[in-house]
């Protein structure tokens, strides 16, 4: 198998940095959304139950 032209190599080099990054941001965007889904939930709950859960 031949060897990629140095062109090809840092082309693939920059997508496959490019995508874990995204991969990256994509989950912290969602830890961040699930966390904030709950903390809604429990106000919304304790709102309308007027207790502290």
């Amino acid at each position: 198998m031949p060897l990629a032209p140095p062109q090809a190599q840092a082309l693939f080099a920059v997508v496959v940095k490019n995508s874990l990054h995204n991969m990256l941001w994509v989950a912290i965007y969602e830890e961040l959304r699930r966390k904030l889904l709950c903390k809604v939930l429990f106000l919304k709950g304790k709102s309308a139950v007027g207790v502290p859960k």
